[in-house]
């Protein structure tokens, strides 16, 4: 079906040939710079030292509630005053929160007050989710877009999108360029056409599923092309290229074609578009071939969007499947096999919303599916369009109208149900959804309070068809139904009249007020001559960033950080915070030799698992375990280069070891000259075990100079307040 060619390809003539001789690396350098994104690369370079490093600027910045308010914490806490390029404010992750009293419009307001007074682009509630919002205003062919959220990708506009932590939203608008190692580029080939009943998910968990687990394109930027690519809509399009995240891609961008002209047009953006195509002899670092006319439905189980299987594999093997999965115990409490009956599999709810899966065609694809009859049942149907401009859509081809009549509601324009905040299924109950990620607890169940339940990703198609067949598990290619040739339209008033745009004309004069939940940040301290860590959690599975902090109830805190880390790795350690606090408070309490002066000590604790950090771009997953005494992670591996970054941001070592099962709970690592280590440049650390004294290496990632500033400085805060002097309108060097 999918096959990665692991080989080099250059681009000629509208095809992909074997490059024809083993070039050097700075050939492949050169050559990359001719595809897509090499060219969109080389546009926003804007600072020439460090061979091996770009710098870029982008043209956009984007950031949801859940992380713009430390952000702007963060810039308030050193002194910038105006923003120097466009940064759009969202309020699409949270905006149900019903749990803390007035937190959620406190934070709101926080957000549309500094918008006004430092000068950004504020999206009020409930009118869409923040990609959506971005593919409908901004991105276009040859930009560059920052987003403080994992799944920024605007790939089939011809736009890069990068998702990162907020630490890189607020480097970027205090002035730095943003560095880049030069990436792989991987071609992605499209051949043949989706048959009915199939949609954009099962190509993405499609794509997902050969190459996750290899780590074929981990921090790559892939770049689609092919006649298939022509036989795909642009919400087709969308909703597989906001999937290459869970690939662990760093990028996408795609081949622009009459489909996308036509996009920005009738967004009244046809000046925006731009031809961009691959220059003669571009080079490709590999080539995926992904034929449409060959992807099944799909389903991925957790705990990962990578654990997938088609349907139809499904519902033959699966007692054997979730037998495997209640032994490994995947989701505490939850007990798969009980959603067997017979040789049907129960599906309890159905969700289809986000950024992945509330576009109009899918919700219009749904539609056609139900109007064919629904057999009756207990399973529940919830729908939330990506945007109020599909909501008006769907009112106005009367697809709102039907899928009422039908007893499907509709819900807001929220990134709710993807992450646990809003549609939570109830207590043991398994959820089939068209969203990004199903790792265990994200549809929001409290494991303190012993509930248990389980999502599935699924297309939009097979969810229809599911729902239709009475709650059990159908994939959509078992229908036989006609698709709607309604089209979507567009309301610019809805933005006109609603967005608050204060980009290039702030007011600075204007007063922020600060709700009662919203907290500064806590001070961290710079790194000492050495350095005491004690391991405060030993994991043998791989830890994702939901392990490391919970989404859904928790996201309540995510404007006061202290709070927030009382919960890190609730899920998975519920004593953890006390644990860690009590750890730092004795470290620093142990007998030391008299050679080893405490006042040259840092004390800390650490966490360390297999693979680290795979997941949501929310810098809270790291600051919350700083806050908590913790200064260090060690990991056989880390997913991805944002987690990376936000670890550096906030001043934790990112330690990397072959083996680090050999450092249980309880473990002492005393770091010798470990401030001079990183200052120097090593790319080795060492530390000796004081209960063993064996001595033991680690490795560092790749950092460059300013890296290794931010971590000796405590972090991006720290480092700013006290080596840099801001003036009053710091523009991007």
């Amino acid at each position: 079906m999918i096959t990665y060619i692991s080989h080099g390809f250059t681009f000629r003539d509208g095809a992909f040939h074997p490059a024809p001789e083993p070039y050097s690396e700075n050939k492949k350098r050169t050559l990359k710079y001719r595809t897509m994104a090499g060219q969109v690369l080389l546009a926003h370079k804007v600072v020439h030292h460090e061979d091996d490093i770009l710098h870029l600027k982008f043209d956009a910045l984007t950031s949801p509630d859940n992380n713009y308010v430390s952000i702007l914490s963060t810039l308030r806490a050193v002194g910038v005053s105006s923003f120097p390029l466009p940064w759009i404010l969202s309020n699409c992750h949270n905006s149900l929160c019903s749990i803390s009293g007035t937190q959620n419009a406190d934070d709101h307001k926080f957000g549309a007050l500094s918008a006004q007074k430092y000068g950004a682009i504020f999206l009020p509630p409930y009118l869409g989710v923040i990609h959506q919002y971005i593919r409908e205003t901004v991105a276009s062919p040859g930009k560059m877009v920052l987003g403080s959220d994992s799944h920024t990708r605007y790939g089939p506009l011809g736009t890069l999108g990068f998702g990162e932590g907020g630490g890189e939203i607020a480097n970027h608008l205090m002035g730095h360029p943003y560095p880049l190692s030069f990436p792989k580029i991987i071609a992605v080939h499209l051949t043949g056409k989706l048959h009915p009943g199939v949609g954009p998910m099962d190509v993405a968990l499609s794509l997902i599923k050969e190459t996750y687990s290899k780590g074929l394109l981990k921090n790559a930027i892939l770049e689609f092309h092919g006649e298939g690519l022509h036989n795909l809509t642009m919400d087709e399009r969308f909703g597989i290229d906001v999937m290459t995240t869970e690939a662990s891609a760093l990028s996408s961008i795609w081949a622009v074609d009459h489909l996308t002209q036509h996009y920005l047009a009738d967004r009244g953006r046809n000046e925006s578009f731009q031809v961009l195509t691959p220059s003669p002899d571009a080079y490709y670092d590999a080539l995926v071939e992904l034929p449409l006319d060959q992807i099944r439905p799909m389903i991925a189980l957790p705990p990962h969007p990578s654990n997938v299987y088609e349907i139809s594999h499904l519902l033959a093997h699966g007692q054997d499947i979730f037998k495997k999965l209640d032994e490994q115990h995947v989701i505490p409490g939850f007990h798969f096999t009980s959603k067997l009956e017979g040789s049907n599999i129960r599906i309890d709810q159905g969700l289809v919303t986000g950024c992945a899966g509330g576009s109009f065609e899918n919700i219009r694809e749904l539609c056609d599916i139900l109007q064919t009859g629904i057999e009756k049942s207990s399973m529940r149907l919830q729908i939330s369009p990506a945007s109020t401009q599909i909501s008006a859509s769907l009112m106005e081809t009367g697809i709102t109208r039907d899928l009422l009549a039908l007893g499907v509601p509709l819900g807001q324009s929220i990134c709710g149900g993807c992450f646990g905040v809003s549609d939570i299924p109830a207590d043991h109950e398994l959820s089939a959804r068209h969203v990004t990620r199903n790792f265990p607890m994200r549809e929001g169940a409290n494991k303190e309070k012993g509930q248990s339940c389980a999502t599935v990703l699924m297309d939009t198609r097979s969810i229809a068809a599911t729902y239709k067949n009475g709650g059990f598990l159908t994939p959509g290619t078992s229908l036989t139904y006609a698709k709607s040739d309604v089209k979507e339209s567009y309301h610019p008033a809805i933005y006109k009249n609603s967005v608050l745009d204060f980009y290039n004309h702030p007011e600075p004069e204007t007063e922020i007020k600060l709700g009662p939940g919203i907290s500064d940040w806590p001070e961290f301290s710079p790194l000492k001559s050495h350095l005491l860590l004690k391991v405060s959690y030993y994991s043998p599975k791989d830890i994702t960033t939901d392990d490391l902090l919970p989404s859904g109830e928790v996201s309540a805190l995510r404007s006061h950080p202290k709070e927030l880390a009382n919960y890190t790795l609730m899920n998975v350690d519920a004593a953890y915070a006390h644990r860690a606090a009590a750890y730092l408070e004795e470290i620093q309490t142990i007998p030391l030799p008299e050679t080893m002066d405490k006042n040259q000590i840092s004390f800390g604790t650490v966490i360390v698992t297999q693979t680290m950090g795979d997941g949501s771009s929310r810098e809270q997953a790291v600051s919350s375990q700083r806050i908590l005494g913790g200064l260090g992670n060690i990991a056989s591996s880390y997913a991805t280069q944002r987690y990376l970054r936000n670890m550096v941001n906030y001043g934790v070592l990112p330690l990397l070891h072959e083996h680090p099962e050999r450092f249980q709970e309880g473990t002492l690592l005393y770091f010798s000259d470990i401030r001079d280590s990183i200052h120097i440049g090593y790319s080795v650390v060492s530390a000796v075990d004081l209960s063993t004294g064996e001595h033991h290496a680690f490795t560092l990632p790749p950092l460059s100079t300013r890296e290794r500033a931010l971590l000796l400085a405590g972090g991006l805060i720290s480092y700013e307040k006290n080596t840099l002097h801001l003036d009053q309108n710091k523009k991007p060097r």
